[in-house]
């Protein structure tokens, strides 16, 4: 049904196929190193067996090769974070490289793991979705998991987790918490923003206690990473549009507000420290009095700058 309804659609926009490049009824294919079949997606063998036949690190640059050809797969190993914390130890700063004990455990039980067949299933969305997450003074983490109501076939179709900056590691536990999911009540304006990101979802928040939930151990042991990646950064992008359409005035349109924000000069020099990314600037930078730039202004505006 599913090739019937490819060559249909091929057929309507005029694509050919080339009949010696094309092969049917293949139980899985393997695209960019991921296998893909009728169950979900896993790690394709090859690379699997690369990283297998791999020796120990003999130095940092060798190590850090090794963790980025790990991460290629992390989104199939539930607590790579933790399993790869002795080895990441090893790549900070001021750290003299020596393996340790500590750190053949760690590479022997990340080899060993590698050999393990997980496959993460596909979002189906006439399925059930359910979203546990934890928040730890160190991590955030979530698993997504999707079922049929009627069956007993609970599946996980990703793991995520990472680290808490050093502003989010000071925020309160319930603060925390929200960065995860936020909650119904009323609440800070730092939350309320994170409410206004779920506006579009229609779910439902149960408590979990953390000897229940599978997401509390990851979060105390998170990826050691807090940056964003392409795909989080298009999201912000989708957001900042989101907040632009609905927070604009029925008096007025967004190109009235785009002609205000080219012609007022606090706004065109925001845009310049967002792109250039100066806030720290501001403390020392001065403006002449001939200029309209305001700094107090711009001064608040770094309040909200994440």
């Amino acid at each position: 049904m599913t090739l019937e309804s490819v060559l249909q659609r091929a057929n309507e926009k005029n694509l050919r196929f080339n009949g010696d490049k094309c092969e049917f009824d293949k139980p899985s294919i393997t695209f960019y190193g991921h296998v893909f079949s009728k169950q979900g997606i896993s790690p394709c063998p090859k690379k699997i067996e690369a990283i297998k036949s791999l020796k120990p690190p003999a130095n940092v640059s060798e190590l850090r090769s090794y963790l980025g050809m790990t991460t290629y797969c992390g989104r199939f190993i539930q607590d790579l974070a933790t399993l790869t914390a002795p080895l990441r130890k090893l790549t900070k700063k001021d750290i003299k490289y020596e393996w340790k004990e500590s750190q053949q455990r760690a590479f022997d039980t990340l080899q060993e793991r590698l050999n393990e067949k997980t496959t993460l299933s596909y979002f189906d969305p006439s399925k059930d979705t359910k979203l546990i997450v934890d928040a730890s003074p160190t991590g955030l983490a979530a698993i997504l998991i999707q079922n049929t109501p009627s069956q007993n076939d609970e599946t996980v179709v990703a793991y995520g987790s990472r680290a808490l900056t050093e502003v989010e590691q000071r925020y309160s536990q319930t603060e925390r918490e929200a960065l995860a999911i936020n909650p119904n009540s009323h609440c800070p304006a730092r939350l309320e923003r994170w409410r206004l990101r779920l506006q579009s979802y229609n779910f439902q928040i149960h408590y979990c206690p953390g000897h229940d939930n599978p997401s509390d151990y990851i979060s105390r042991h998170p990826m050691n990473t807090t940056s964003m990646t392409s795909q989080d950064s298009e999201n912000s992008e989708y957001y900042i549009q989101f907040i632009a359409e609905s927070t604009t005035p029925k008096a007025m349109t967004l190109q009235q507000i785009r002609l205000a924000t080219q012609n007022d000069p606090t706004l065109q020099h925001a845009a310049h420290i967002i792109q250039k990314n100066l806030w720290h600037t501001l403390d020392t930078t001065t403006f002449s009095k001939d200029t309209d730039i305001d700094i107090r202004e711009l001064k608040l505006l770094r309040n909200i700058k994440d």
